[in-house]
């Protein structure tokens, strides 16, 4: 089995980008092959409109091909004024023209970390849904990390074992529902 992981942010020391690549090697150690990607490999135009015959940007079309190679994703993003941030709508919008739907039937793994008291939970909850109406399986366990900054390191690990062990314990589950559904 194959996943796509990365962090829907490009800010250098992405508390979300560390919990992604925490994620992956989670994963790895449940016999997972893990793709990860950095978001900016992604990058795309703000999405209008395609042109009869016109063609989505590159970075949508590498999603697609990444998404097609893998039978699942593990996403961890931040949460902006209480939702997901509009870089990874506007990728999902991109992706949504495509035929036939590359999210349609993989499952998805989310995650957050976050500065905030509440870890980035309203973020996961409206990602769900642009996810869902795509034919995408959100697995029904998100991972939310509060007061991310104290609790990852410089090195973007976990500075309690009990964390790691919460996320260990999140993959293995999300790479069980994963396999069931490939």
């Amino acid at each position: 089995m194959k996943l796509l992981a990365f962090g829907a942010s490009n800010r250098e020391g992405s508390l979300n980008r560390s919990l992604a690549k925490l994620a992956a090697a989670s994963a790895e150690k449940h016999g997972v092959a893990v793709d990860f990607r950095e978001f900016g490999t992604f990058d795309t135009p703000l999405y209008t409109h395609i042109e009869p015959g016109g063609a989505e940007p590159e970075g949508a079309q590498l999603f697609a091909r990444c998404l097609a190679e893998s039978n699942g994703m593990m996403i961890a993003l931040p949460e902006y004024n209480w939702s997901y941030p509009g870089h990874l709508k506007n990728l999902i919008d991109w992706i949504s023209r495509a035929r036939p739907v590359p999210l349609a039937g993989k499952s998805c793994l989310l995650l957050s970390a976050s500065t905030s008291a509440v870890g980035g939970i309203r973020g996961l909850l409206h990602f769900r849904q642009p996810l869902e109406a795509l034919g995408t399986f959100v697995h029904p366990k998100m991972f939310t990390l509060a007061n991310a900054g104290n609790e990852m390191d410089a090195k973007g690990e976990f500075k309690d074992a009990a964390q790691q062990k919460r996320l260990d314990a999140t993959v293995a589950d999300f790479v069980t529902f994963a396999r069931n559904l490939s």
